[in-house]
């Protein structure tokens, strides 16, 4: 399995990180805000959306 990380999970990188976890690869991703980084992590990649309302 390739691996990519991903830095900044924002309005570009977690599109990106998305898309290509969708396409089999394992994806890092790497943000400074802690909140961002809490969110992702406990609700998945939809609470960041939810988040920035």
């Amino acid at each position: 399995m390739k691996t990519l990380s991903v830095i900044g999970i924002g309005k570009l990188g977690l599109p990106l990180a998305a898309y290509y976890s969708h396409r089999g690869y394992k994806v890092i991703g790497v943000d400074v805000n802690p909140a961002t980084i809490e969110a992702v992590n406990t609700w998945g990649m939809s609470a960041k959306r939810k988040a920035e309302k």
